[in-house]
């Protein structure tokens, strides 16, 4: 096991790994809003620093 990482499928491996746990760590910071949760009052917004993505015509945040 300890020579796996030192083939270019190893690192490769590692890499993807570590880029998923850090999705998976970082997803509730990146993306805040409840993805199921209606706000009216942002219908159909574009794109802005709270929604990075907009919003839907329910005032879904699109990026959660």
């Amino acid at each position: 096991m300890p020579n796996a990482f030192r083939t270019a499928a190893g690192m490769t491996g590692l890499g993807l790994l570590l880029l998923v746990m850090g999705a998976a760590t970082l997803g509730p910071f990146l993306a805040p809003y409840d993805p199921q949760a209606f706000h009216p009052a942002a219908r159909l917004q574009g794109p802005s620093a709270a929604h990075w993505l907009g919003t839907d015509q329910f005032g879904r945040d699109l990026l959660s």
